[in-house]
């Protein structure tokens, strides 16, 4: 694979190789053939990166491949840069917690299945450790250095409620039209101890790609999930409708 058809490729991310940019890549992989030669070409650039750039110690191992991988997805000028310079990886510099995507770009995951809120464009993260008997999560305090900021990634939720509230929210005609009608705004959940709920724009107020709602645990307590979860979605969709004056 020459070098301009292998960053033509990259570009296709957006700068950020997570699991919402890395699907249209696995497929257009998927569909030329070419995923074994850029794959290849992912794990030179890869070791070429973490060679002439040192990581810290808490970042070793399998993450510095990530760091390495979020550089690469950044485009071939952020790229060139980073070689060029030679400097250390500051990890909170890049959006490397899902850029482990692009280090099996184009491999088959015949058992893969996309998580309920992708079919909505919401993300769901309960960011506590009591959780409900029913649900799993992956979020871990001591890996959460991001916070909120969607762009770095997020841990996984599996809820049985979350799962029936995405069904209903499909079904849902007017729920559709008003999702369609933020399309280019990504959506996300944030379940924690709180006092209220918080809606937070990023990366800025006038300049919004995100955001995000904090939800207070204490808002599910003797409720039934699905339908708080009914409700929170309605209550992001409006207001960010109403703050972008898409009505």
């Amino acid at each position: 694979m020459f070098p301009d058809r292998f960053w033509e490729l990259v570009g296709t991310l957006g700068g950020v190789a997570d699991d919402t940019t890395t699907p249209a890549l696995d497929r257009a992989l998927g569909e030329s053939g070419e995923g074994e030669d850029f794959l290849d070409l992912v794990e030179e650039h890869v070791e070429r990166i973490l060679e002439r750039c040192e990581v810290p110690a808490s970042h070793q191992g399998d993450t510095a491949e990530w760091i390495a991988a979020a550089v690469i997805a950044a485009g071939r000028a952020e790229h060139d840069r980073v070689l060029a310079s030679g400097a250390p990886l500051v990890p909170d510099e890049w959006a490397w917690a899902e850029a482990e995507n692009l280090l099996v770009a184009g491999m088959p995951h015949e058992a893969d299945s996309p998580l309920p809120g992708t079919r909505i464009g919401i993300t769901l993260e309960w960011k506590a450790l009591d959780l409900p008997v029913d649900m799993e999560s992956t979020f871990d305090p001591v890996l959460d250095w991001a916070g909120d900021d969607p762009r770095h990634g997020h841990s996984v939720t599996l809820d049985p409620a979350w799962t029936e509230a995405v069904l209903r929210l499909e079904a849902d005609p007017e729920f559709q039209r008003r999702r369609e009608a933020i399309a280019d705004v990504g959506l996300h959940l944030k379940v924690r101890e709180a006092d209220e709920m918080v809606l937070t724009p990023w990366p800025a107020p006038d300049q919004v790609d995100d955001v995000v709602l904090s939800v207070p645990i204490a808002a599910f307590t003797d409720q039934d999930r699905t339908d708080v979860y009914g409700q929170v979605v309605a209550e992001l969709v409006l207001s960010v409708q109403d703050a972008l004056g898409r009505g």
